[in-house]
C-alpha cells in the first residue's frame, strides 16, 4: 500500500474523528454514539477495502477523540482497536451484499460499545450504566444501515469514472 493511499485514509478517519469528538449540543444518547460511530468508518473501509486503513490511522484516530473530547488518554484508541479486530476477524472472504455487511457490523458495534463501557467503568472504579451505552450502539447501527447504501453507490460510481477511457477524436 503507498503511503499516499494510507494518508488519505487515515486523514479522513482523523478529520471524522475530529468532528465527532467536538463538543455538539446533542441529547445523551447522540453524545455518546458520535464517538462510536467511527466504529462504523473503521468497519465499512476494513470490508471494502481491506488493507487499506493503517492501524496507526485508527490508533490515532482514537488517540484524537480523547484529546479533544477530554476522555482518558488511550481509551477510543483501544475502543476503535477492538472494533478493527473484530472487523477484520469475521471478515468475509468474499464481497456480501448490504445484509451481510449490516449483519457483520452488529458483532463489531456491540463489541466496541461493551468494551468502551468496561474501559470507562475500569477507569471510573464504579460499573456504569449500560442502558446509554446500548441505546448509543443501536443509534449508530441504525446510521450505518442508512449510511452503507450510500457508501456503496459512491463506490461503484468512483470505480466507473476509473475505468473510462478518454481518446482523441479523429
Amino acid at each position: 500500500m503507498s503511503f499516499a493511499r494510507a494518508g488519505v485514509a487515515g486523514g479522513g478517519l482523523l478529520l471524522v474523528a475530529v468532528l465527532v469528538a467536538l463538543p455538539w449540543s446533542a441529547p445523551e444518547a447522540v453524545r455518546l454514539a458520535l464517538p462510536l460511530s467511527v466504529v462504523a468508518l473503521v468497519h465499512r473501509v476494513t470490508w471494502s477495502a481491506p488493507g487499506r486503513l493503517p492501524l496507526w490511522a485508527v490508533v490515532v484516530a482514537g488517540l484524537a477523540i480523547d484529546v479533544v473530547s477530554h476522555a482518558p488518554l488511550g481509551l477510543w484508541a483501544l475502543v476503535n482497536l477492538t472494533a478493527l479486530g473484530v472487523s477484520v476477524a469475521i471478515r468475509p472472504a468474499h464481497p456480501v451484499g448490504y445484509l451481510g455487511r449490516l449483519l457483520g457490523f452488529v458483532p463489531v458495534v456491540v463489541s466496541a460499545a461493551g468494551a468502551e463501557w468496561a474501559l470507562a467503568s475500569g477507569y471510573d472504579a464504579v460499573l456504569l450504566d449500560w442502558r446509554g451505552q446500548a441505546a448509543a450502539a443501536a443509534l449508530v447501527l441504525g446510521l450505518y444501515g442508512v449510511l452503507d447504501p450510500l457508501a456503496t453507490r459512491m463506490r461503484v460510481r468512483a470505480a466507473r469514472r476509473r475505468d473510462l477511457v478518454l481518446e482523441r477524436g479523429g
